[in-house]
């Protein structure tokens, strides 16, 4: 992952440059970001054997409420 650093006169000039950064981003990189902190994490809590996320789902029936 590509590391860009950035001094902020301010908190206000910070947070609008993280929201561009993270405009700009496309969705792969933005996944690969949220995997990266996952993995930080599990590490920063002292596992050593990294949880692997599911990749299964499930249909769950939706039900109607009494107004509808």
């Amino acid at each position: 992952m590509k590391r860009i650093f950035h001094i902020a006169e301010n908190f206000v000039e910070a947070e609008k440059w993280d929201l561009r950064q993270n405009a700009e981003m496309t969705p792969e990189a933005r996944l690969d970001a949220v995997e990266f902190l996952r993995e930080q994490c599990w590490v920063a809590a002292g596992f050593k054997n990294i949880p692997r996320i599911q990749k299964k789902g499930r249909i769950v029936e939706a039900k109607r409420s009494r107004g509808s």
